[in-house]
């Protein structure tokens, strides 16, 4: 039986599902962060469990030729970036195993080879951080909440962020400084600023302080103090949290400066609210919509679930006949209709505001016979619905497209469709979040009953 705190000579046998290095000891499974596969290493029991143990590295007796240095001197102590310990091709490696063994138990998906494409960028890749605010030694600093705990660790210049998101960041935050201003602090429910979040758009930036009181006018003097960031617009918003929650922002906006952020991705322009979810791995993004529109060559009406603003709606819209978009938020719904128009693609795009699983299975009944049809599923990481999939199934699609941020899920609801007749034509993990131990998977499945 493992003892907790003692330490044992072990061998890293494979990988987990958090890209930790697996080593079993006495007949138990022992998890171990920053190990690496093919390891041999001193490794101290932390916590032990009834089937499980967790670990920490304490020597590494035989290193791999993957271990690298990592490049960020606050690597072990943020914990952002699981994998830096490793290098580029066993990181990605380790998300293929990741991807591999969620579907490992599904018997469709069991002969399904899992391709693997990395980010064109290792580091600086990006677009967007939002980081909470303290006062360390009289100034504001920015940094990160080390590994399950609001322990703050400061540090101004992620890696993973880019020059001019991290140098943007820090001019801001040092005018702060000089203003007076103090951090938020959670215990005692005092100080002003809370988070500084920046975006950075192909046509511009967007800057949001995220302040815990109502007057934002402290913000709003530093409107001007940067009208342009690396020869592109900056747009400054004031948002006001005054909860107490671990929620970045709050319900109120305030817009100080610029005007609403535009971006672009794929060719379609479209302006982007502080609050709106973008893949913040632009470059490696545009791949995965590139790759979906060649699996829609043979398509001729595409349902776009889960469609939110319609970014992808209008990104697909001149592969296809027609896209019905499909939408449960009305505000979301009404700038999708404005984004199309914008782009040219209002006569080609239907928006249904409504549940996917009423909605999906009523247009393909109204499409049925006219043409091939195709559903893409872009869900949370808590997967589909089982309502929603149900109601896929029911609708009998010829293709269905599935874009996964969590393999767990993808396994679970994957289970649920090859059941239900479809067949997996391919599995492609995209590492959107390199250096860390998340992973993009799309999906693509054909109707084997028509």
């Amino acid at each position: 039986m493992l003892k907790k705190n003692e330490i044992y000579k072990a061998n890293i046998v494979r990988s987990g599902m958090d890209g930790e290095g697996v080593a079993e000891i006495d007949g138990m499974v022992v998890f171990v962060p920053g190990a690496i596969v093919g390891e041999c290493a001193y490794v101290r029991v932390l916590s032990v469990k009834k089937t499980f143990a967790y670990g920490r590295v304490e020597e590494i007796v035989t290193p791999s030729p993957h271990r690298r240095a990592p490049v960020c001197p606050v690597y072990k102590r943020c914990g952002g970036c699981d994998l830096s310990h490793a290098d580029y091709g066993a990181q990605l490696e380790i998300k293929r195993a990741k991807i591999t063994s969620a579907l490992r138990r599904i018997t469709a998906c069991r002969g399904v080879e899992v391709e693997m494409v990395g980010s064109p960028d290792e580091y600086g890749y990006r677009n967007k951080i939002s980081l909470p605010v303290r006062e360390v030694d009289g100034r504001l600093r920015t940094g990160f909440f080390a590994p399950r705990s609001h322990r703050f660790v400061p540090h101004d210049g992620c890696p993973l962020h880019g020059e001019a998101l991290n140098g943007l960041a820090s001019r801001y935050l040092e005018a702060m400084s000089d203003m007076g201003l103090t951090a938020y602090d959670e215990e005692t429910g005092k100080g002003y600023v809370r988070h500084l979040s920046v975006r950075e758009l192909k046509h511009g930036f967007c800057v949001t302080v995220v302040v815990s009181s109502p007057d934002v006018e402290p913000i709003n003097s530093l409107a001007g103090l940067i009208d342009s960031w690396d020869g592109r617009p900056v747009s400054l918003y004031a948002n006001v949290n005054t909860r107490d929650t671990n929620v970045i922002f709050g319900d109120k906006f305030v817009r100080l400066q610029g005007n609403t952020p535009q971006g672009e991705m794929c060719g379609v322009k479209f302006e982007l609210h502080p609050a709106s979810f973008l893949q913040v791995n632009a470059r490696l993004a545009e791949r995965i919509f590139e790759r979906i529109n060649a699996e829609l060559f043979a398509t001729d009406y595409l349902v776009d679930a889960y469609s939110g603003i319609g970014i992808t709606s209008n990104v697909f819209a001149p592969k296809v006949r027609k896209v019905y978009s499909v939408e449960i938020v009305p505000e979301a719904v009404e700038n999708a209709k404005a984004l199309a128009k914008a782009n040219g693609n209002d006569k080609k795009i239907e928006y249904i505001c409504g549940d996917c699983e009423v909605e999906i299975p009523k247009v393909i009944d109204r499409i049925r016979g006219k043409g091939t049809t195709s559903v893409f599923l872009d869900p949370p990481r808590k997967g589909c619905d089982e309502k929603t999939l149900t109601a896929v199934l029911s609708a009998k699609p010829d293709k269905i497209i599935y874009l996964s941020c969590n393999p767990a899920t993808l396994a679970r609801d994957l289970e649920i469709l090859t059941a239900g007749g479809y067949h997996v034509d391919s599995v492609t993990g995209y590492d959107l979040f390199a250096q860390t131990k998340h992973v993009e998977s799309l999906v693509c499945l054909t109707n084997q009953t028509n």
